[in-house]
């Protein structure tokens, strides 16, 4: 049964492009991770996988070493109906921790001091609506990214939690230390010293990579905010990327995803060529042009990005 298998990690040898190894994501022993993975990026000890207002942390060091181990065998029979990944290597991996975060966690990066969390947001869509708090701001804008520091292992350490509303539900995560004001339809986000990039996709049609000027200390300010049902105010130190700050813009293949940074190379990639969406949007759009493997670029090829 396809419904009942665990949401799939899968490995590629960044020399060769080729699938190696594959994990199958768990909460417990008899419980699957199903949840969708928005977003995945590694921090310290921990691969952290973004879905549903938690950063779910698995042991990066078992990922590792299953990469490593020559004597990994393939299943002896893949299940028919199951993708190709089914036929690779496989390692279970369990949850080590969940953290609860300020943000609906459609997308996680990581830029070595901060995990930053974000919301996919499109106000025209009822599914997408932006989480209430995360939208009152003087800036008219709909959604955050929030950044939570993390220590040498790889863990926030964030301590102060409080409840807010979202999606008809109550919830409960931890403050976020820093605050980025974006615009909607944002699916991956990215930071380093000389820039932030944004990846902006929805349905059928083009993406785009958006870069900004990378928030810097001499220009941030405090944001307060009070999340419904609370009585007490809270605050981060925050950021705005808009037009002001804006560097530049490319476009690219339909579905652009999370995106990473690993100090030299830009990783994207796109959910344009998954079998849910494809067959959909190229009969929507026939010229819509879909890409079935990552975009690495680099940043220094970018004139607009150049000192």
């Amino acid at each position: 049964d396809k419904t009942s298998q665990p949401a799939q990690l899968i490995l590629i040898d960044s020399l060769t492009g080729k699938a190696t190894r594959r994990f199958a994501l768990y909460l417990a022993d008899d419980k699957p991770y199903t949840g969708h993975a928005g977003g995945i990026t590694a921090a310290g000890n921990y691969l952290w996988v973004a879905s549903g207002y938690n950063l779910y942390g698995f042991e990066l060091k078992q990922i590792i070493a299953f990469a490593a181990d020559r004597r990994a065998k393939a299943p002896a029979q893949n299940p028919d109906g199951l993708p190709p990944s089914f036929r690779l290597p496989v390692l279970d991996l369990f949850v080590k921790t969940i953290f609860p975060v300020d943000s609906t966690a459609s997308y996680a990066s990581f830029d070595g001091k901060y995990l930053w969390v974000g919301d996919f947001v499109k106000s025209s869509d009822s599914k997408y609506g932006p989480v209430p708090h995360h939208a009152e701001n003087r800036f008219n804008l709909k959604t955050w990214i929030a950044g939570y520091r993390v220590d040498q292992s790889g863990m926030p350490i964030a301590s102060q939690k409080y409840k807010f509303s979202s999606d008809g539900k109550s919830r409960e995560a931890y403050k976020p230390d820093r605050l980025i004001f974006c615009r909607e339809s944002v699916q991956g986000f990215a930071i380093s010293e000389g820039f932030a990039a944004l990846s902006i996709s929805y349905g059928a049609r083009a993406s785009k990579l958006a870069l900004y000027k990378a928030p810097v200390s001499n220009n941030s300010f405090k944001h307060s905010f009070k999340p419904e049902g609370q009585s007490k105010t809270f605050s981060a130190e925050a950021w705005v990327v808009d037009s002001a700050t804006h560097l530049t813009t490319l476009e690219l293949p339909a579905g652009s995803e999370d995106l990473e940074y690993d100090g030299h190379v830009l990783y994207i990639g796109f959910e344009g060529a998954s079998p849910n969406y494809r067959p959909k949007w190229t009969k929507i759009n026939p010229l819509l042009k879909i890409e079935d493997r990552f975009y690495l670029i680099n940043p220094k090829l970018i004139p607009e990005l150049k000192p």
